[in-house]
């Protein structure tokens, strides 16, 4: 395996393992509500300005 290979698979595990860390926190701290709202808001700001740089809310 090259070394580049080898860097983005150990990325690609530190992003796919962190959120469980992160929701086994915020259980602990958060009502589920409100658990959810931030997840929801979260994944929303992050994809609808990707989506509007693209065109893709044109039909709303």
């Amino acid at each position: 395996m090259s070394r580049r290979a080898l860097l983005l698979f150990a990325a690609m595990c530190v992003i796919w393992g962190i959120p469980y860390l992160f929701i086994r926190i915020a259980v602990t701290e958060l009502p589920p509500v409100e658990l959810v709202f931030a997840r929801t808001a979260g994944g929303a700001l992050i994809l609808i300005p990707i989506a509007l740089a693209r065109g893709e809310l044109r039909g709303l």
